[in-house]
């Protein structure tokens, strides 16, 4: 039998986890990215600024760049620990509404 995906997707749970994970990943993807372009702002149109030493013989440039890719791993991070707790939950009930309904034929709720 061919699942009814319009019916799986008007689903409360199938709604619910894109609801739960839109408001996860775009403040994330927002504040990365603001903090991503600043860098290439600055590295594009002040150059002088980031070859300023911070500390310890490091530039501001390096700093930055280095606090990148730690917040990358940050960002994966959090994501990972959500989708464990959250959204893998929310997957497996959204799973077992669009079984029923492709079983049934019927109608979301």
């Amino acid at each position: 039998m061919q699942a009814d995906w319009r019916a799986v997707e008007r689903s409360p749970e199938f709604r619910e986890l894109v609801r739960r994970r839109k408001r996860f990943l775009i403040p994330v993807t927002v504040v990365w990215l603001g903090i991503f372009l600043t860098y290439l702002l600055l590295a594009a149109l002040a150059p002088d600024i980031m070859g300023n030493e911070v500390a310890l013989g490091f530039t501001l440039g390096f700093v930055i760049s280095a606090a990148q890719v730690f917040m990358t791993w940050i960002v994966t991070w959090m994501y990972l620990r959500r989708a464990d707790r959250v959204f893998e939950p929310l997957e497996q009930r959204a799973a077992r509404v669009a079984t029923e309904l492709t079983r049934t034929g019927r109608e979301a709720r």
